[in-house]
C-alpha cells in the first residue's frame, strides 16, 4: 500500500484514482492507494513512490516541504504499528507481506501450474498413444483386406486364364479333329 498525505489539494491524487483503488483514511489529510498482493502490484507501488520522490514529495521530505504539497510513499512495516488513522487502516485492511512470502507464493503457484500442465501433457500423450494404437489396428485390418482382395483377384485372373486356356485347347483339338475327318 502507498500512503499519500496532505491531500488538501487533491489534484495530485487524481492522477492515481483512475489507475488504483484509493481509500480515504483521514478526510483531506491522508489516503491509501491499495494494490493487489503480487509482484506487479509491488512494482506499481514503487512506481508511485518514485513519482513522489521525483517531485521531492516522498516520506523523507514531509517535514521540509510546504503544507500545500501532497506527499506519498510505500507503507513500510513500521507503519502497521503506528497509532492513528493510517496505522488503524493498515492493521485492519492491509496485509503485511515479506518479499520471501510473495516469492514463496509465486513459486507455489508456478509449481501448481507446472503440475497441471504436466498432467495435461501426460493425458494428451496417453490419448495420442491410444489413437496411434487404433490407427495401427485399422491399417493392419486394411492391409489384410487388401491382401485377401488381391489374392481373390489373382485367383479369379488365374481361373479365367486357366479356363481360357482349356477353352482354346478344346477348340484347337476339335478343329484338328474336324480337319482330319
Amino acid at each position: 500500500m502507498c500512503i499519500v498525505v496532505n491531500i488538501v489539494c487533491h489534484i495530485e491524487l487524481t492522477r492515481f484514482i483512475s489507475r488504483f483503488q484509493v481509500e480515504v483514511v483521514d478526510f483531506l489529510k491522508a489516503a491509501i492507494l491499495k494494490f493487489s498482493n503480487d509482484w506487479k502490484a509491488f512494482a506499481n507501488c514503487i512506481t508511485v513512490e518514485q513519482s513522489f520522490k521525483s517531485d521531492h514529495c516522498d516520506a523523507h521530505k514531509t517535514h521540509l516541504g510546504s503544507k500545500s504539497n501532497c506527499y506519498g510513499w510505500c507503507a513500510p512495516a513500521a507503519y502497521y504499528e503506528v497509532e492513528g488513522p493510517i496505522g488503524d487502516f493498515l492493521r485492519s485492511k492491509g496485509q503485511l507481506r515479506a518479499i520471501f512470502d510473495i516469492t514463496k507464493e509465486l513459486a507455489k503457484n508456478t509449481n501448481t501450474v507446472v503440475a497441471n500442465l504436466t498432467n495435461q501433457i501426460e493425458m494428451t500423450n496417453y490419448n495420442l498413444y491410444e489413437l496411434q494404437s487404433r490407427l495401427n489396428e485399422k491399417i493392419m485390418s486394411l492391409n489384410r483386406m487388401l491382401k485377401e482382395q488381391h489374392a481373390k483377384q489373382c485367383f479369379s485372373t488365374r481361373f479365367v486364364l486357366v479356363i481360357s486356356y482349356h477353352i482354346c485347347a478344346y477348340y484347337q483339338t476339335t478343329n484338328t479333329h474336324k480337319q482330319r475327318k
